[in-house]
């Protein structure tokens, strides 16, 4: 997770550096997280999705990075639009962030 560079003042495009102590920001913990049954989750491979993490602690525009990612997302997509989470903060104040969310592969 990090905080998209456009709320961090001047957007930039390319690769950007920062410069100097920043300030940290606390992780996005989940509070409820509702877990599809397993058979849903069969996979082999990792899945990566991409997204925000609202200041309410929701996800916001989450989809897969990769297209083939794209069938597993749409079986487990409505378990995810449930999830919780507390909300990152900067300096005690929420932030929204931007993350990938990596879910491992495995099989039964």
């Amino acid at each position: 997770y990090c905080i998209p560079h456009s709320q961090d003042g001047v957007r930039q495009s390319g690769p950007v550096i920062q410069l100097g102590n920043p300030r940290p920001v606390l992780a996005p913990y989940p509070r409820i997280m509702l877990v599809p049954p397993l058979s849903t989750l069969v996979r082999l491979e990792r899945t990566i999705l991409h997204g925000f993490i609202t200041v309410q602690g929701q996800f916001r525009e989450l989809k897969p990075v990769r297209k083939e990612d794209e069938g597993f997302f749409s079986r487990i997509g409505s378990f995810l639009k449930t999830w919780e989470f507390r909300p990152a903060t900067r300096d005690g104040l929420p932030v929204e962030v931007e993350m990938l969310l990596i879910i491992p592969g495995f099989q039964i």
